[in-house]
């Protein structure tokens, strides 16, 4: 084990009745009202030109005023931790070093492009001789630029996309109809329920768009490539093709790459950007749709969701964090201790997680969130926490669409841990105009247990502070 100290950014403040060190300065006077009830979440008030009082939800629902600062600093944490090859679990079911097998539930995720340093994509809006478009596609720049920041907040500044994009339609050979796929929903049951009908098959799909595309575009470098449909194709096309880790064969070429599409019904849930990264991010190794398939927190549980940041353990398996922002743990020597986290929807630096092994192929993620432009507009006002999960990397890593039961969500690789009270019910953030279970998030006074593991949401302010323990 190691003594691991740690320097996060933030003044420190706590909500309820608890206190937690901070480095105000004495002259300053703290608000009276910290931890009383106030009325309505994500009301503020100031109390000093960087100082502010948030109302948030605590436990038992209740709504309690919580210190925050402008310029969050940081205060110094000691605990006795593992070295992080300790909760680097590795997949025992699909993992193969160096070769993309699908995406993994563990650590490396190896993917069929890389997830570190430049990676060569390419955007290609295509039209159809049914449906043409004569203004320019220049909207998708922005696109592409939304996608750079989300990419250089998560990554942390370790991979960036190499855009090649050509600001002109390329039209299909063929009607709407003959590239609007088929698509398969898997059930809880396990069987699959497909929707559609494929006009022709998908290879041939895939064919005449790249042989479309490939006198304007050169794929010979590329690595992914996301077509784009008319953004009012509608039903003529609701569903697109996609692939990884596909050869693609033209009467010319032949490029092996993953690629997807922008059809109608995407285009009808939002931006393309968020669907552009769900997409690729399992072609750069994740098996995603867990924990919470289809609940609105993370972007690979649904990219139109109110939450588009990445869990901290896609994260971590992506490579994407620091040795220091993960705080690792393991069970059978776990006593008792204190870790204070910064949100993974936050771009201020610090602990991100902390992990406790508990086998060689599972773990449970602690990880804080936050209402924070531009990636979680969709939160409420006020929106924060802690959430715990569960992940099992000796799995299938199956998956089923539109069940959010209790007893479904626990068949996949990783579940969503519930507070311990199981009282918050359901509400906002809705996520396709359904309301999100708030019982995976805790608020401060909140706990989850898992076997002898309890972990208690002690204290909130600019960070969230956790105590991790083990039953006697």
């Amino acid at each position: 084990m190691k003594l691991v100290a740690i320097v996060l950014v933030s003044l420190f403040v706590l909500t309820g009745c608890t206190q937690a060190p901070g480095n105000s300065s004495p002259s300053a006077p703290l608000s009276d009202d910290v931890g009383k009830e106030c009325s309505e979440m994500g009301d503020t008030k100031n109390i000093l030109d960087e100082i502010y009082l948030e109302c948030r939800l605590a436990a038992g629902n209740e709504l309690r005023w919580v210190k925050l600062s402008s310029t969050p600093t940081v205060p110094v944490q000691n605990f006795l931790g593992e070295s992080i090859e300790t909760c680097q679990l590795k997949d025992f079911v699909n993992y193969s070093p160096d070769t993309y097998t699908g995406g993994d539930l563990g650590y490396p995720a190896v993917g069929e492009m890389p997830s570190l340093g430049n990676v060569n994509v390419a955007v290609v809006p295509i039209d159809f001789p049914d449906h043409p478009q004569s203004g320019s596609p220049s909207y998708l720049k922005e696109q592409m630029e939304i996608t750079d920041d989300w990419i250089a907040k998560y990554s942390y500044g370790k991979m960036q996309y190499v855009w090649q994009f050509k600001n002109a339609w390329i039209r299909a050979p063929k009607e709407a109809a003959m590239y609007n796929p088929a698509k398969a929903n898997i059930q809880a049951d396990g069987s699959s329920q497909t929707f559609g009908d494929s006009k022709q098959s998908k290879d041939l799909m895939v064919q005449q768009l790249f042989e479309a595309a490939e006198a304007t575009y050169d794929f010979s470098n590329t690595e992914y490539v996301f077509f784009v449909y008319p953004p009012d194709i509608g039903d003529k096309a609701a569903e697109g093709v996609d692939g990884r880790d596909v050869v693609v064969n033209t009467k010319n070429n032949s490029y092996r790459l993953g690629f997807q599409t922008t059809g109608g019904y995407a285009a009808s849930v939002g931006e393309a950007w968020h669907g552009w990264l769900h997409g690729s991010l399992h072609s750069h190794g994740l098996i995603g749709h867990a924990p919470g398939n289809e609940y609105s927190y993370n972007l690979m549980a649904i990219d139109g969701g109110a939450g588009q940041s990445l869990t901290a353990w896609d994260t971590f398996i992506l490579q994407w964090f620091e040795e220091d922002q993960v705080a690792c743990f393991d069970i059978n020597t776990l006593d008792k201790e204190t870790v204070t986290l910064t949100s993974m929807d936050l771009e201020i630096g610090g602990l991100k997680t902390a992990m406790v092994r508990l086998s060689e192929n599972e773990i449970v993620v602690i990880e804080s969130r936050r209402k924070s432009d531009p990636f979680t507009r969709g939160f409420p006002e006020g929106f924060y926490g802690v959430q715990a999960y569960y992940v099992n990397t000796n799995h299938d890593g199956q998956r089923y669409d539109f069940a959010l039961d209790r007893e479904t969500e626990k068949k996949y690789f990783s579940y969503y841990l519930w507070v311990d009270s199981e009282d918050h019910g359901s509400g906002d953030p809705y996520v396709h105009g359904a309301p999100s279970n708030l019982n995976v998030v805790a608020y401060v006074g909140d706990s989850f247990t898992y076997e002898s593991l309890k972990i208690e949401f002690a204290s909130t302010g600019d960070f969230d502070t956790v105590v991790l323990s083990t039953a006697e």
